[in-house]
């Protein structure tokens, strides 16, 4: 469980639209909190942040997508020391997904195994 949390956190720092859709959020929680104190009605603004920020957030599955393929990866990794053309062929090319993938490359040392690295992000 705490190593799932600290997968996450992880990924979420390195996947930037997943990070910007926090930022977003908080942005828009922030604001929203300040118009009210202002007295500024509506407050539009930081409405307008928070659901920009959840709709972002809802469409790359909140980051754990990126966990998923990491964890997926770093498994992989472990299991056979290396990371095949089968499995790297499979490896998804949506940027959350990749994002994962390359972060547990990277971390194995093996980001030159990954088929196709120019397409991989980061």
């Amino acid at each position: 469980m705490i190593q799932d949390i600290k997968d996450y956190t992880r990924c979420v720092l390195k996947n930037k639209v997943a990070l910007g859709s926090y930022v977003t959020l908080g942005a828009g929680i922030l604001s929203f909190r300040i118009e009210r104190k202002m007295g500024i009605d509506p407050q539009s603004i930081g409405i307008g942040l928070s659901v920009m920020g959840t709709a972002i957030l809802y469409c790359t599955d909140a980051g754990f997508d990126t966990m998923r393929e990491y964890q997926k990866t770093r498994d992989h990794i472990k299991e056979n020391g290396k990371i095949d053309e089968r499995f790297s062929k499979k490896c998804s090319r949506f940027y959350c997904s990749q994002v994962g993938t390359k972060m547990a490359a990277k971390e194995a040392g093996l980001e030159d195994q990954l088929q196709n690295p120019s397409t991989l992000a980061f």
